[in-house]
């Protein structure tokens, strides 16, 4: 097999692993009525691998009261320098009654590192959040597109002894993954709780091994 093709299918290998989907998992209707300011919580469950989640948000005034998003992601069990790490932004457009859609864009930048090789990854996704949302609780279906931008890999010692022509460097998009599912949750004053469900499918030839996602979260507003 070519170098370069090898080094191709590793590098969709490892994102396969690495890969973590997150929405704003926020009430919309408490967007809409200026219920709260900022929001700061935690998450866990299982996407692709057992994860803590820290994430913070903040309802930007105005006339479209629009949410900044950030969150860190870190796999259970390793080491803080794997993570992942993303800002972006999450914009109403759409409220008739009770029914509320909005859309959202995130940067992403990841870190892994295995016995093989240590990545950087660059890129960004793509939502899409639309359901019912009360004052009190909301459940919305939710669609994501994430994608590779550039990966910057650079092999160990162990994977050049056996590929000692490796190289390493910086390579272009390779692939991303598509999400549907489902996220619900429930308000008790200024704190929430969230659920979230859903399926991964991968655009590269490796398909993800558990292709479901569960979390569970816990907020507070303020």
């Amino acid at each position: 097999m070519e170098l370069a093709k090898r080094n191709k299918i590793y590098i969709l290998f490892l994102l396969c692993l690495s890969t973590t989907v997150s929405y704003a998992t926020t009430n919309l209707s408490r967007i809409e009525n200026k219920k709260f300011v900022q929001q700061t919580g935690i998450k866990t469950g299982y996407n692709h691998s057992f994860i803590a989640e820290l994430y913070y948000r903040y309802r930007v005034p105005g006339k479209y009261n629009f949410l900044l998003k950030l969150d860190t992601t870190v796999p259970a069990g390793s080491s803080l320098d794997d993570y992942k790490l993303k800002s972006g932004l999450l914009v109403p457009v759409f409220v008739k009654g009770f029914w509320h859609t909005a859309v959202g864009f995130d940067t992403i930048f990841r870190r892994y590192e295995s016995k093989l090789a240590r990545f950087y990854n660059i890129g960004y996704e793509l939502n899409f959040i639309s359901g019912i949302n009360f004052f009190t609780w909301f459940a919305n279906l939710t669609f994501s597109w994430d994608r590779t931008a550039l990966t910057n890999i650079r092999h160990s010692n162990f994977y050049l002894k056996n590929f000692p022509s490796a190289k390493s460097g910086w390579y272009d998009s390779s692939g991303g993954n598509f999400y549907i599912g489902l996220e619900a949750g429930f308000n008790i004053n200024q704190t929430i709780f969230t659920f979230e469900l859903g399926q991964s499918i991968s655009e590269s030839q490796f398909s993800n091994l558990i292709p479901w996602y569960i979390k569970l979260g816990a907020g507070f507003e303020f």
